[in-house]
Formats: C-alpha cells, sequence, structure tokens
C-alpha cells in the first residue's frame, strides 16, 4: 500500500497537494482535466520528482528513506512517450529486466497476454535501421511499451495513457493481462478516456487543479462527483461518435 500525507509541489501554475492511501491488489485509475497533475502525482511515486513536502510510504516504510536504485527496481512504468528502440520485438520487451532478457519463454507469454501480432518473431528487428526492419502501428508499439512494463517483475506498476491507440478488442485483452499482474502489486493507470474505466478500475481518484476531488468507484463518483460525471459523459459522447 501507498499511503500519501499532506503530499505538496508546486508545479508550472498550480501546487499538487493530496492524502490519499492506493491499495495492492486492485487498479486505481487516475482521471482529470488536461494539466490537473495526474502525470506530476505519477513521476512523484516512480521517484522522478523529489523536491515535493510531506510523506510517502510505501508498505509503511517512508520513500525518502529507500534507497533510490533499489526502489526503481520494484517499479515498472509507461509514460506516454516511452522509448521504441531499434531492437528486436524480445530486446524491446525484455529490456525492462535486463537481468531476465534472455527468458524468452516469459515474453512469448506476454506477447500472447496482450494480443500482440504473433506472425512476430522475438528476432523480427524493429524500425528502419536494419534491412530487416519492421515497422509497428502506433497501437502494436504500445502493446509492445505494455509488454515491457508487464515483463519486470515490479511491486508498482504505472501506466500512463496504456489504451491510447488501441481498438476496443485489444483494449480489452490488454486490460485482462493488466488485472492478472495487479492481483499481488500496486497497480495505477492514468487516463483520459474516461468511459472505459468503469471496466478495469476498481477506484478510481479524480484531480482537479492539483486536489483530490474524488476517490471512489465508478458508481459512486457518477453520482457524487460532478467533475468525473462531467469528464465521463463527454468521453462517453466522443466513444459514441467513433
Amino acid at each position: 500500500m501507498i499511503t500519501m500525507q499532506n503530499v505538496r509541489k508546486k508545479y508550472k501554475d498550480f501546487e499538487l497537494e493530496l492524502s490519499l492511501e492506493i491499495p495492492e491488489g486492485r487498479i486505481t485509475g487516475f482521471v482529470g482535466k488536461n494539466g490537473a497533475g495526474k502525470s506530476t502525482l505519477a513521476k512523484i511515486l516512480s521517484v522522478l520528482y523529489n523536491d515535493y513536502e510531506g510523506s510517502i510510504r510505501i508498505n509503511g516504510i517512508e520513500m525518502r528513506q529507500i534507497d533510490k536504485d533499489q526502489l526503481r527496481k520494484k517499479i515498472s512504468i509507461l509514460f506516454q512517450d516511452f522509448t521504441k528502440y531499434e531492437l528486436s520485438l524480445g530486446e524491446n520487451i525484455g529490456i525492462s529486466d535486463i537481468d531476465n532478457l534472455s527468458n524468452c519463454d516469459k515474453q512469448k507469454r506476454i506477447i500472447e497476454s496482450i494480443g500482440l501480432n504473433m506472425d512476430l518473431e522475438l528476432t523480427q528487428q524493429l524500425g528502419n535501421w536494419f534491412e530487416n526492419g519492421k515497422n509497428l502501428s502506433g497501437g502494436q508499439w504500445i502493446k509492445v511499451g505494455i509488454g515491457r512494463v508487464l515483463f519486470k517483475d515490479a511491486e508498482l506498476i504505472i501506466l500512463d495513457e496504456p489504451n491510447a491507440a488501441l481498438d476496443a478488442i485489444s483494449e480489452i485483452n490488454i486490460f485482462k493481462a493488466i488485472k492478472q499482474i495487479a492481483k499481488n502489486r500496486i497497480c495505477i493507470v492514468i487516463t483520459h478516456r474516461v468511459s472505459n474505466v468503469p471496466f478495469y478500475a476498481d477506484k478510481v481518484m479524480v484531480i482537479d487543479e492539483g486536489k483530490v476531488v474524488g476517490f471512489e468507484t465508478h458508481d459512486y463518483l457518477l453520482k457524487n462527483c460532478h467533475i468525473y460525471n462531467e469528464l465521463y459523459t463527454a468521453d462517453l459522447k466522443i466513444a459514441n461518435r467513433e
């Protein structure tokens, strides 16, 4: 469990300020308008920002007291601008855990679980550098990125917009795989596609201008949090037009 007490960080035009608990074994969704502070919070939790006030405890241990290198080994994160390496498919997935890079069986299981094109061999070179290199679509690259996150045996998983550029069937397969992985881990999903949140998130944190304005189930927030209702309704209209 992650416990955050009076955490504050100034960022651009607003100040992030919150206290909450994020449980393990469940998927916690982070939603909010653009610039609300979702990604800033994710970067604090992933030890990319250290200039914050307040206390963050991971399973009762103050985060600042944990060796940063050891802590990062326990975290697996996918940002929207993740690196697309000019390496083989297997290396692109296994690079999140160098010590187990040669575990081809695990790479194959992950590829199958996330629904990546099974015609691709683990040895297939990706990108333009190599004569036999293959370019992937945006959706396929996101699956590779998610596979990279799942390959690492991390205790904290953070996914920033993992469903961008995915079709509905791919998204369902992805979150089925994530739900299995999340059973014994802390899992956070940051998304703007609020209409899909009830299909995978056990609880949802709604953040607005750096403040938590709701942290409950989808059904509860839909009735009791006007910002969440507004985001959900607007996204549902967009999804129906698509």
